[in-house]
């Protein structure tokens, strides 16, 4: 192998398969909460106003920040398997300024992992929201100039939501990995 290279290969696509089903499943998820209908006594469909206008899911925060609390936990989970309950202590308690400083590590480190997940949440709804409050503000504007800023805008949307899923997912498995590293 070459040096400086991926040491693992095979986990690194167990990683990368662990992510695609987590993916998947959400997606499948967020179908069924979109086509739920929600009706009265008489059989009539509530308008749902909570989602009124939220073409993307991931204008939620409840949709972001549960997969964020997702990635979270699965950290939490492949960092004790890997380092071990005592590893995973030490690397919150130990680095980066030693046994002296212990209150210190804790704050810092603490800080670093409850940081990822709200980052990995707010990143991304705040990025969807914006391109659906985009949408809503052009839809306010006269009927001839909507036709020339929708299509164009509509494009650009679509190629920004790839960009986040593929930011997200990129982060997620950087996360995934600094959870199997055992050096921190």
């Amino acid at each position: 192998m070459i040096s400086g290279g991926v040491d693992n290969m095979e986990k690194y696509q167990y990683m990368l398969g662990q992510a695609r089903t987590y993916q998947y499943m959400l997606q499948e998820i967020s179908n069924l909460l979109k086509a739920k209908e929600q009706k009265d006594e008489q059989g009539n469909v509530i308008d749902p106003h909570h989602v009124f206008l939220k073409v993307v899911p991931t204008t939620d925060p409840n949709m972001t920040f549960g997969m964020s609390i997702g990635i979270f936990l699965l950290i939490l989970y492949y960092s004790v398997k890997e380092k071990g309950l005592g590893g995973f202590i030490g690397e919150l308690t130990l680095h980066p300024f030693g046994k002296w400083m212990l209150p210190a590590n804790l704050f810092l480190e603490g800080v670093n992992l409850l940081a990822k997940p709200v980052s990995l949440a707010l990143r991304l709804f705040g990025n969807m929201y914006a391109g659906e409050m985009i949408f809503i503000l052009i839809a306010l504007l006269p009927f001839w100039i909507q036709w020339s800023l929708s299509l164009p805008w509509a494009i650009f949307h679509i190629l920004i939501v790839l960009l986040q899923a593929f930011i997200f997912m990129t982060l997620v498995i950087v996360y995934m990995d600094m959870a199997h590293q055992k050096e921190h």
